[in-house]
């Protein structure tokens, strides 16, 4: 049958209008969604995660000062028990590296459409981290000169860690006990050097993909150098061998965003 051009325009038309109907309605579901998890606090600052920060950092405290006060050593069954306990302690850092991910994936998932995102992101990080870190480094190198000479500061340590390299200088042998802790910050440093160049450039369906993706291929190559007998604490250490706490992080964070997802927190 002949459709005249008139009536094909008018079903077009129809048709389009249709279409974008249902686009603002799912668009005001997704709204009311986000508006609903604000409500329920999904979508703001989660007090409860600084808890848990402060839980990780406090138990990686205690777990480096058992051989400081050599709690191992003890007779008491109590203390030996605790002693037990803590020595896992370096689980804490797993815990913060899940934080960080998390934390930073959400900041740059809400800030990444500013046109100010590069400049605001990295200062931040600067503001944040270089006055500390630069104390901490400065004082505690002066204080091993003046009243621990007996301690070598090997100069192929001194500038990696500067440059937040700190985790690949066991490699070299060139760690100063005293800053050896220094390894995580480098982790997390090269992980929010990289990220952000991913995060702010693809989708999220993507990224989460990448994210998931970065944490598997993690665990595999941490399988592998095992079964290469690579020392166990340089796999403890290298950035790639460290990479699944912050990927499972930010894959979280990722999800959040997610309209199914939101819709299912909303109905929760």
């Amino acid at each position: 049958m002949f459709t005249a051009p008139n009536a094909l325009r008018t079903d077009r038309a129809r048709d389009q209008g249709r279409f974008e109907s249902l686009l603002q309605i799912q668009n005001y579901k997704i709204k009311v969604g986000n508006d609903e998890l604000r409500k329920r606090g999904f979508l703001k600052r989660l007090s409860q995660l600084d808890g848990i920060r402060g839980l990780a950092v406090a138990i990686v405290v205690l777990y480096h000062l058992c051989p400081v006060l050599r709690f191992g050593n003890s007779k008491n069954l109590i203390v030996s028990i605790a002693y037990r306990v803590l020595d896992v302690g370096w689980l804490g850092v797993d815990i913060f590296f899940v934080l960080s991910g998390f934390l930073i994936t959400g900041i740059i998932l809400r800030e990444r459409s500013e046109s100010d995102f590069w400049t605001a992101f990295y200062a931040r990080r600067a503001f944040r981290i270089l006055p500390a870190f630069i104390a901490v480094f400065s004082v505690t190198l002066l204080a091993l000169h003046v009243f621990v000479p007996r301690v070598s500061i090997p100069t192929g340590f001194v500038l990696p860690a500067t440059l937040f390299l700190a985790n690949w200088t066991i490699i070299l042998g060139a760690e100063v006990n005293f800053l050896s802790h220094l390894w995580s910050l480098a982790v997390e440093e090269q992980f929010y050097f990289l990220w952000p160049q991913a995060a702010k450039r693809l989708k999220s369906a993507t990224l989460l993909k990448g994210a998931l993706a970065c944490a598997v291929t993690t665990e595999f190559l941490r399988i592998l150098l095992a079964l290469l007998h690579v020392n166990a604490y340089v796999i403890y250490k290298i950035t790639p061998t460290r990479m699944d706490g912050l990927s499972v992080g930010a894959a979280l964070a990722i999800g959040l965003t997610l309209p199914a997802v939101q819709r299912f927190l909303a109905d929760w």
